[in-house]
């Protein structure tokens, strides 16, 4: 969330002295990661069956397992890109 609450930041107090000079490489560097070590080919991001919000798990595993690739999960994911793709063109 710190991505979204820099976004926010910049976005309504139109203060980027901060955010640029330590923050944009903390993002640009998290998106990287994000998609070399767990996005798909497709660029899905990809997790394991209980690794969202909403995955209980029990003595068995997973309650309700929903893939790799769940719809809150993609939601969070294209934020993310979404705000980064605002900071590199507000910051640069």
């Amino acid at each position: 969330m710190v991505r979204k609450s820099l976004y926010e930041y910049v976005k309504y107090l139109r203060r980027c002295r901060f955010s640029s000079k330590k923050m944009y490489p903390v993002i640009a560097r998290s998106i990287d990661g994000t998609i070399k070590y767990h996005s798909d080919t497709l660029g899905f991001l990809t997790h394991a069956d209980a690794e969202s919000w909403m995955d209980a798990v029990g003595p068995n595993g997973p309650w309700s397992p929903r893939g790799s690739r769940a719809c809150d999960v993609q939601a969070l994911w294209h934020q993310q890109l979404m705000v980064g793709v605002f900071c590199a063109e507000y910051f640069q």
